[in-house]
């Protein structure tokens, strides 16, 4: 460990063992992780490392100071950042194992019964075996090739490892480690394995532009895999419509599109992908391969209400077995809409049939079992033996105090169940379920206005109840809202909400509409109008609005530092003076410190501004917290506070105080919350030491200093993240080369 100076990640390509461990040799214990690596391949170790920065995290992170090291693994995926896809009413299993283990080294084999190790010591090999249970009579045998060197037999338990040394000559090679249970079953062995050097993988390589990109195939390749691993940066729409540009009715691109279109609640638009698709797959036959297509239809046809035309997509996509078990779902959800009760069972059986464990399947057959009169009980027994957060099995034995102690009051989690009540056209029964809620949250409000609107009561008055932790974001919540706002067009909660859904649906006229019309009305919510100057500023290019929006927000919430903070980048990238972002800052002084982000953005000014005095003053006071993003903006204000404050001693000819100050530069106190990287050369500092050592005719020390700061990368290069070397060190270089 003391040789990794810097965060380092160490990634296991590929492994043929269902194991990866750590192990604490001063401790002589360690932790183990067990799955099969055909579901688990994936395993990494992430580390600070033993540097300064190290240590820094070490005390962020830990209890007694590190220091900190993360084992990670994964299932379905065969690195850290790798997703595979869960497809609807997918179910993807595994079984994995973290457990204990001690006085075993470096493994080399492992399971949820054994470690095994042996290790070449100078009497001849050291055998090593702890068990994660008490075995009895178990045979431990040690073969060179296929001779028998050492066999015994012995009691094992957890309380510490076996350990034996057989003493003589070994080719430890050709070693295998072998225990055996009392009935002679091999528990588990182990040999050395031949260490090689496998060829690196090949990085992924990054998607170019979609007219850089020659055929429609790759085109929708780079949309399937930008959607996969949900990309930060790059956005697949643009490839569906490069290939729907070149032909408009791919049927890959449709239905890629299309998917694009529903999930922000375009169901018009959607539909009218879908069904191109179908159009160019019923080219030449009705019945084509995939039904997907149907399918994707049905549902846009169900959102949009035409439930009929909906209820013969999904019929059609029963044709094709990969659609077909969702698909019965969806025409046993629309029968019974009609009340149609035994063709609803039957083809939520077929649904069944083609996927056991499809959770809503099986509670909407135990639901229609119930209501036809039959027993249902055993239905609810075995969904729930299988799934104990089945809300709507547990609804039908009347488990409402389990559904409260399962659910613990998570709003999602009620709205979700509700929603298929909802689709069903089981009001009665959304309603009990959405009573048991203790909690204001205006959705669930929504939610009960809409149920008894169908129930043909009187709506539930939507008081304004807290807004601050009311995150709709599904499109059953869409429909929800729209129907709040059709009812009630001055419905200023609802306007708000819905025009959150729009935005994060990305449909930001429909957004900026909604919210300029809850704000007319009144709604007096800072949130409101920090979204408002969003919108204007990001996409509708609306400058002074938007200043004035995030003004009304703080004017509305006097407590709010991230409204100063969201002002501030404003101020910023509408070019505002230094001067006046200044005093923009210190009129709030009393919020600067409930957010480091923001006084690290006061501090950075106050160095602007000349105020280096005022800026290491407050660096020293306060005890900052890294968030990721901020790595370095800490440290960086700190070293420029002293090389200011050192650069004006050097004016004044005072070498003795600059040098102190400069030398201050090259340590992080702990308060900072950051360390120095190992690769930091720190060549400015170094270079104006070298100046004031010879100033003061030390010209030894000035010599060793300008050394120093000719230290790091030659080349000049982007600096994109924060521990690149930037590139105004490369010019203190040349300077110390000439100096």
């Amino acid at each position: 460990y003391k040789n990794i100076p810097v965060p380092t990640s160490y990634m296991a390509h590929k492994s043929n063992f269902d194991f990866v461990g750590g192990y604490d040799y001063a401790q002589k214990a360690g932790i183990m992780h067990i799955a099969d690596h055909h579901v688990s391949p994936g395993k990494k170790q992430w580390t600070w490392g033993n540097g300064d920065f190290g240590q820094a995290w070490d005390r962020n992170l830990t209890d007694n100071n590190g220091p900190y090291i993360e084992l990670m693994t994964g299932v379905y995926t065969d690195n850290q950042p790798d997703f595979t896809w869960l497809k609807a009413f997918e179910e993807k299993t595994f079984t994995q194992y973290f457990m204990p283990y001690k006085g075993c080294g470096y493994a080399k084999n492992a399971s949820t019964k054994l470690v095994l190790n042996f290790e070449e010591v100078k009497e001849g090999v050291k055998l090593m075996v702890y068990p994660t249970s008490c075995y009895e009579k178990v045979t431990i045998k040690l073969t060179q090739g296929t001779k028998e060197v050492f066999r015994t037999k012995c009691d094992i338990t957890p309380y510490s490892a076996w350990t034996t040394t057989v003493e003589g000559t070994f080719n430890i090679s050709s070693l295998a480690l072998s225990v055996f249970d009392e009935k002679g079953t091999l528990m588990l062995s182990c040999k050395e394995e031949e260490e090689s050097l496998s060829p690196l993988p090949s990085p992924a390589p990054q998607a170019k532009e979609p007219n850089q990109i020659l055929t429609n195939e790759e085109l929708i390749l780079t949309a399937e895999h930008l959607e996969q691993y949900r990309h930060a940066t790059f956005d697949s729409l643009p490839y569906y419509k490069e290939a729907l540009k070149r032909d408009s009715y791919d049927v890959r691109a449709n239905n890629g599109y299309g998917l694009n279109l529903l999930r922000r609640g375009l169901f018009q638009e959607a539909k009218a992908c879908f069904q191109k698709a179908i159009d160019r797959l019923s080219q030449f036959t009705l019945n084509p391969f995939e039904g997907r297509s149907y399918y994707n239809l049905g549902l846009a046809l169900a959102y949009e209400g035409e439930y009929d035309k909906a209820y013969d997509s999904f019929y059609k996509a029963t044709w094709s077995y990969e659609e077909a078990q969702k698909s019965f779902y969806a025409l046993a959800v629309l029968s019974l809409r009609k009340e149609e009760l035994e063709p609803a069972l039957y083809f939520v059986n077929r649904a069944i049939v083609y996927n056991a464990h499809n959770i809503k399947a099986c509670a909407l057959k135990a639901y229609l079992l119930k209501r036809l009169g039959q027993d249902y009980i055993a239905q609810v027994e075995e969904n729930l033996s299988y799934e104990p957060f089945d809300y709507l099995s547990l609804l039908l034995i009347n488990k409402e105090e389990t559904i409260k102690n399962l659910a613990h009051n998570r709003i999602a989690t009620y709205l979700y169940t509700a929603s298929d009540l909802i689709a069903y056209k089981c009001y009665n029964e959304a309603l009990i379920l959405l009573n048991l809620l203790e909690n204001s949250n205006p959705m669930v409000a929504y939610y009960k206005a809409y149920v008894y609107s169908q129930l043909g009561k009187e709506d539930a008055k939507v008081q304004e109840s807290n807004l601050d932790c009311c995150f709709p974001n599904t499109l059953e919540d869409l429909k929800i809202l729209e129907y709040a706002v059709n009812k009630n067009s001055e419905d200023k909660v609802a306007l708000y909400l819905l025009g959150n859904l729009y935005y994060d649906k990305k449909r930001y006229e429909e957004a900026y509409n909604v919210w300029k019309k809850s704000a007319e009305l009144k709604l007096e919510y800072s949130v409101l109008y920090r979204n408002l100057s969003i919108v204007s500023y990001n996409k509708r290019g609306e400058k002074v609005e938007a200043v004035a929006y995030l003004l009304k927000a703080m004017e509305l919430d006097k407590e709010d530092a991230r409204l100063v903070f969201e002002l501030l980048q404003l101020y910023e990238k509408l070019k505002k003076s230094i001067s006046f972002r200044l005093n923009f800052l210190e009129e709030r002084k009393e919020l600067l410190l409930k957010r480091d982000d923001l006084l690290i953005s006061y501090i950075s000014l106050l160095n602007l501004s000349g105020r280096e005095a005022e800026s290491l003053s407050l660096l020293n006071s306060h005890h900052f917290h890294p968030w990721e993003g901020g790595e370095g903006k800490v440290t960086k204000e700190y070293m420029l506070s002293l090389k200011l404050l050192a650069r004006t001693k050097m004016k004044n000819k005072e070498w003795e105080d600059a040098l102190s100050l400069l030398s201050k530069a090259l340590v992080f106190p702990h308060n900072l919350g950051e360390g120095k990287l190992e690769g930091s050369k720190d060549n400015d500092i170094h270079y104006l030491m070298g100046i004031c050592y010879r100033a003061k005719g030390e010209e030894n020390e000035a010599l060793q200093e300008f050394y120093l700061a000719t230290l790091g990368a030659e080349e000049i290069a982007n600096a994109l993240y924060y521990y690149d070397q930037s590139a105004d060190m490369s010019f203190f270089q040349a300077l110390a080369l000439f100096a």
